[in-house]
């Protein structure tokens, strides 16, 4: 009697199965083109990038950078122990689900229940790009569809890898640092690969609430907070009992820094002009600029410059004489306005170049060379192309030996349209001045240039 019920009942569900698959798959449907994302801004990601101005020894001197602030880094080059941090804190399960968990889901959801708001997110690392990058950050039930469907789809379209990969360059660190080498170079000024666990931690922590957790202002409440962090990876035997106990005493040092980090603000104007119209995007595609400047010779200048004259005006050119490169260059006005450094002293330099070496090989230059984000050449300088070929053969040592012959410390002037022009030659270095309305003695323009060579 039974048994023909349950057949019976067995059959009426087998002949309305059809119908509910094709219920669930037109809901899904419905659902899915109600709430979709376009998701091209992230399949095809490309942000923008900050562009570093190097000097000589390939320190950094300037950020350039438009609206947003973000050194870019690739998967490969983050240290493991970050993405196992980020993982732990983050969400532990993103490398076995498919953009979403429901299981966060539903305890977010009835977490929200129970609070009669919404509350919780549940979100993934996925979603939490998905959000960051493509929605708003409201918690509507609508914002919430689309971020699911929008995770799901990516999650299609870039591996794992990729995407948290943007992640980690995308999220936000406070003090509009963005990214995470951002980050590690704004408040530690390391590079990835040097921080310490603790420092590691701290960075861990600071995306959930840039404000609350920012380094700057609350330092106890981050390093407490990431102490725990570090206690979570110690339990879940991540990182060692040693490295444990060291680093939730470590009491990193965190600096205030500007986002352009500008140590040399005129060389970098002057950067800009002289490239800005041969690289495209300076300031949004991630470029490495290598200078000829001399941080130490940079600073002597300006140092004496202002020292020997500080009310008219007076530039200075010291350059490489092996190279042409531009060692430092100044100008007294630009310390009180801003000013862009005179165009016209290039030229003059270029010119007693020509009359002092008798040739015009190596006219002076600032940017040595430029490469774009893969590491490639974008830009060379024609000077170092000169001075490269020169290498191959015997002309570079004879022409070596020709400046060497020359009489060290040579000095002379001139006068033009109203200014006074310095040249001061020595074995390694020229140096060109030209100054307006001021009035010094000829020894101690040439007393100022010896102390440079």
């Amino acid at each position: 009697m039974y048994f023909f019920k349950i057949i019976k009942l067995l059959s009426t569900f087998f002949s309305f199965l059809p119908h509910l698959l094709f219920f669930f798959i037109f809901s899904f449907s419905y659902l899915y083109n109600a709430f979709s994302v376009d998701i091209k801004e992230l399949s095809q990601y490309s942000p923008r990038k900050t562009t570093v101005i190097y000097d000589n020894e390939k320190n950094r001197l300037s950020n350039l950078f438009y609206k947003e602030h973000r050194l870019y880094v690739p998967f490969d080059e983050i240290p493991p122990i970050l993405v196992t941090s980020v993982l732990r804190k983050e969400d532990i399960s993103f490398y076995h689900h498919p953009g979403i968990c429901v299981k966060s889901i539903m305890r977010a959801a009835l977490r929200d229940i129970f609070d009669m708001h919404f509350t919780q997110g549940g979100s993934t690392i996925t979603q939490q790009l998905v959000k960051t990058k493509l929605l708003s950050r409201d918690k509507r039930i609508v914002r919430k569809l689309k971020e699911v469907f929008a995770s799901l789809t990516l999650e299609q379209k870039l591996t794992k890898n990729e995407i948290l990969e943007y992640y980690l360059n995308e999220i936000s660190y406070g003090n509009n640092y963005l990214g995470v080498k951002t980050a590690a170079q704004g408040y530690f000024h390391k590079e990835l690969s040097s921080l310490s666990l603790k420092e590691i931690a701290m960075l861990t922590i600071i995306p959930n609430a840039p404000s609350f957790y920012n380094p700057l202002r609350h330092y106890r409440r981050v390093s407490e907070k990431a102490n725990k962090s570090l206690f979570k990876m110690y339990e879940a035997k991540e990182i060692l009992e040693v490295e444990y106990l060291a680093a939730i005493k470590e009491m990193p040092r965190v600096y205030k820094s500007s986002l352009t980090q500008n140590i040399l603000p005129f060389v970098s104007r002057e950067v800009i002009f002289r490239l800005g119209g041969e690289i495209e995007g300076i300031k949004t595609n991630g470029y490495k600029i290598y200078t000829t400047i001399d941080p130490i010779v940079q600073k002597k200048v300006d140092d004496s410059i202002l020292a020997l004259c500080n009310k008219e005006r007076m530039s200075i050119l010291v350059i490489d004489k092996k190279t042409g490169g531009i060692l430092a260059l100044s100008d007294t006005k630009k310390h009180r306005f801003g000013l862009r450094f005179p165009s016209f002293l290039f030229d003059t330099a270029k010119d007693y170049a020509y009359f002092s070496r008798g040739n015009t090989l190596f006219p002076p230059y600032l940017v040595e060379s430029v490469k774009d984000k893969k590491g490639d050449l974008v830009y060379v300088s024609e000077s170092s192309i000169y001075r490269d070929r020169l290498k191959l053969d015997n002309v570079w040592k004879s022409y070596m030996i020709h400046i060497h012959k020359k009489e060290e410390n040579s000095f002379t002037w001139w006068e033009k349209d109203g200014s006074v022009y310095y040249y001061l030659s020595g074995v390694y270095r020229e140096i060109v001045v030209r100054s307006k309305g001021v009035k010094l003695k000829k020894e101690d323009i040439k007393k100022l240039l010896l102390s440079l060579l």
